[in-house]
């Protein structure tokens, strides 16, 4: 069973099919079914991350868990959260290394 949920055929992950047909099938108006705009909460995640998780951030400080084991720089990470308390745009202005540690990632 999770292998068939991990290596659906590729017309099922095409535009959501199954999704799709899970909706109409429970008899859902067309308009639900295939929705005329899709919806993106990017803009949501961004002013969350903003508002809430910079703070966070800033009280786990170094003793994250991540941080603890390697898997975060902790200097990367700490001037990343500063960039994304100024505004939710800046924290894509990437200061040119990842705040993950590549090696250990596998």
């Amino acid at each position: 069973m999770v292998r068939f949920g991990q290596r659906p055929p590729v017309q099922w992950k095409a535009d959501k099919y199954l999704l799709h047909r899970r909706l109409a099938a429970r008899g859902l108006p067309d308009q639900v079914v295939y929705p005329p705009l899709r919806e993106n909460f990017g803009h949501l995640m961004n002013t969350a991350v903003h508002r809430n998780a910079t703070g966070l951030l800033r009280g786990w400080g170094k003793d994250l868990h991540l941080v603890e084991q390697g898997f975060l720089d902790a200097a990367v990470l700490t001037e990343t959260v500063e960039r994304a308390a100024l505004g939710p745009d800046e924290a894509a202005k990437a200061p040119g290394a990842p705040a993950y540690a590549p090696g250990r990632v596998g």
